[in-house]
């Protein structure tokens, strides 16, 4: 009986059987991190358009106040869009319409409620 030659195929049953699992956890593993940086930059992208959404909802607001803007609700929306979408393009940054717009309501209920515009009187 010659040790070495058993040894040898235990040690290669053992590659056969373990490499496979090996990968298996490797592949899973990069998968987790590919995930968790696609959640990161979505995550950066969403502040990012939030804090645009933010400043072109106040300024929409002021210009309605001013007259630049007729003070409809729909129009000031299809203006914060209009330069959300120019400016978020300008960054390479894409997000769904139906976000950007839940990020336009809720930047407006936020400077509603929190800053309310005072009346101008005439």
């Amino acid at each position: 009986m010659d040790w070495s030659s058993i040894i040898q195929t235990a040690l290669e049953m053992a590659i056969q059987i373990l490499l496979p699992v090996a990968l298996g956890f490797v592949v899973i593993f990069i998968k987790q991190q590919i995930s968790a940086i696609k959640s990161k930059i979505d995550q950066e992208n969403l502040a990012i358009a939030g804090s645009f959404v933010k400043a072109f909802v106040l300024a929409a607001e002021q210009s309605g106040l001013t007259g630049k803007l007729n003070n409809v609700g729909e129009e000031k929306k299809a203006w914060v869009l209009a330069q959300l979408d120019a400016a978020l393009n300008v960054r390479g940054i894409d997000l769904d319409f139906e976000v950007l717009s839940a990020l336009i309501e809720a930047a407006v209920y936020e400077a509603w409620h929190n800053n309310p515009v005072p009346e101008i009187e005439e």
